[in-house]
């Protein structure tokens, strides 16, 4: 059975009348105005339901209460600082192409250069070719650096920048090479005909120490490197005596 008293509750606070339900072995109280909050309710609901039956649109979901504006902020910006945030891929290159070389530069100042930004101690194999005849730089060199990371920094200062030596205002390009990393630089470059006798070192590539900057000599060619070594060099000599 359920029955309702009304009684007077004494506090602190001003008196208000309070509901007693008694539902079974439970008790549940009510205040007058949580029983005035559910009568509207209902009253709202009772309407929506006349009107639906009216219109014929019974089986529509009934009107939700919007939200205050600053709920629906606050919402936004709990999802937005719970959403995990994406990694950027580890970096795996470590020899790198530089673009726009002014055709001015030497071996020597396009390396100082490297050295003077920052990156002293990190280069362990730098090449950038030269014209034999003019003796002016081809525009690009090739950087291997002793980790990726290191020449991700590199990348990221020297990328769309330019040379504080360089004369031009074309900025600087830097991308990654064809060949990664030192021993396929090395491999490569130890059977080129540029690493032949008779070239100009200044116009060889360079195997650096990382730590000092020393220059260290490079591995001797292959046998079947040599052979063609030999040949370019005849050439060269009918060519002259031509």
């Amino acid at each position: 059975s359920r029955e309702i008293y009304r009684i007077a509750t004494s506090s602190v606070k001003p008196r208000s009348a309070m509901a007693i339900t008694v539902k079974n072995t439970f008790i549940h109280l009510d205040s007058e105005e949580t029983l005035a909050e559910a009568g509207e309710a209902r009253q709202r609901t009772m309407t929506w339901c006349a009107t639906r039956v009216r219109t014929g649109s019974i089986l529509e979901s009934p009107p939700r209460e919007a939200e205050p504006e600053d709920s629906v902020e606050r919402t936004e910006a709990a999802q937005e600082q719970t959403a995990p945030e994406e990694e950027a891929p580890a970096p795996t290159a470590t020899t790198l192409t530089v673009r726009h070389v002014p055709k001015s530069f030497t071996q020597q100042e396009l390396l100082r250069e490297i050295w003077d930004s920052g990156f002293a101690g990190t280069v362990d194999f730098f090449y950038l070719p030269m014209d034999f005849r003019s003796g002016a730089s081809v525009g690009y060199a090739f950087v291997n650096f002793t980790s990726p990371w290191v020449a991700e920094a590199f990348r990221a200062r020297l990328h769309g920048g330019l040379l504080s030596r360089s004369p031009a205002e074309t900025p600087v390009e830097v991308c990654a090479a064809r060949l990664q990393g030192i021993h396929a630089n090395v491999n490569h470059f130890r059977n080129s005909a540029v690493m032949c006798d008779d070239v100009d070192p200044r116009f060889k590539p360079m195997l650096l120490e990382p730590t000092t900057g020393t220059q260290l000599q490079f591995p001797p060619p292959e046998a079947s490197a040599r052979i063609r070594r030999k040949t370019l060099r005849k050439a060269r000599a009918l060519a002259v005596c031509a």
